[in-house]
């Protein structure tokens, strides 16, 4: 092999020498870079999990200071599952009265709800005043004895039966219906957005749900309640409903009902025989006026 055969192999050795050394350098850049997201990973992934951590504690502690038991020592908790707790809520002054039993005489129980009975009259004549009408839902607080005291003979003592009151209890609670419909946007254009349709509200704009617009209709027409009560009533739960809301949402829902009433018209009057219940109800005109009947 001459000189510069020998020259030219040490040149080709070192260019490959180089790119070798080039392209170890640039994969140990590469595993360094990822190494480098690996750990950024990892850190988003403990702080999101650190956050999910907390949001679940906070949503524990929430949840036994809405619907747990008030101390650690006795209990008195309801009986369903979490994801149904919120059927609780009209019957808050419920748990916290069997709390207090627990709390006082230290025993420990449960409440529960029964769903009312299918199927069965709501007129009953010549029932006692104890037995109350099937179609009510029952709500049953359990109340037991500590089991420390529940010895007799070294042995603990055996349930032999309930001892069983009832009472009737009337729940009316307010709730803020809050209905979200979900917005969509085309993020290519920029043009398009898309709501999700709601449901139809009985009066436009109306700050009164159709369950609230029923039992105002029942309340002011079929018990009599003038709009002054009414919104005392409402005050009363911290809700500034004035009498001019109240008026003006029975005006509406009276002019919605107006075909309904022209067809009962119409119905009465083909009849042969039409009745009427006369029965009377007595206004005040003014503050210091008398009253009278209409």
């Amino acid at each position: 092999m001459t000189r510069e055969q020998r020259v030219d192999e040490v040149e080709t050795l070192k260019s490959s020498l180089l790119a070798e050394r080039a392209r170890v350098t640039e994969r140990d850049a590469l595993i360094a870079q990822r190494d480098e997201q690996i750990v950024q990973r990892d850190n988003r992934l403990a702080k999101q999990t650190e956050r999910i951590t907390e949001l679940e504690h906070k949503l524990h502690v929430l949840g036994r200071w809405l619907w747990g038991p008030r101390t650690a020592k006795h209990s008195v908790v309801p009986t369903p599952s979490s994801s149904d707790a919120q059927k609780w809520l009209p019957f808050a002054d419920l748990l916290d009265a069997a709390q207090r039993v627990a709390d006082r005489h230290g025993a420990h129980g449960a409440v529960t709800i029964e769903a009312p009975k299918e199927d069965q009259p709501r007129a009953a004549r010549g029932r006692r005043r104890s037995e109350f009408p099937a179609h009510l839902p029952r709500v049953r607080t359990t109340i037991e004895v500590a089991e420390a005291d529940r010895m007799c003979c070294n042995q603990p003592m055996q349930p032999m039966g309930f001892e069983f009151r009832q009472e009737l209890e009337r729940i009316e609670v307010a709730v803020v219906h809050e209905i979200a419909r979900t917005k969509y946007c085309c993020r290519t254009c920029q043009m398009q957005v898309l709501t999700a349709p709601g449901p139809t509200r009985v009066i436009e704009k109306g700050l009164l749900g159709s369950n609230w617009l029923a039992s105002l209709a029942v309340e002011r027409f079929g018990y009599h309640m003038p709009y002054n009560r009414l919104e005392q009533k409402y005050a009363s739960e911290g809700l500034a409903l004035s009498r001019t809301v109240l008026c003006r949402s029975t005006i509406q829902l009276a002019e919605l009902f107006a075909p309904v009433h022209e067809a009962l018209r119409v119905e009465i009057v083909q009849g042969d025989v039409a009745f009427a219940d006369e029965t009377s109800a007595k206004v005040q005109q003014s503050k210091a006026g008398p009253t009278r009947s209409v």
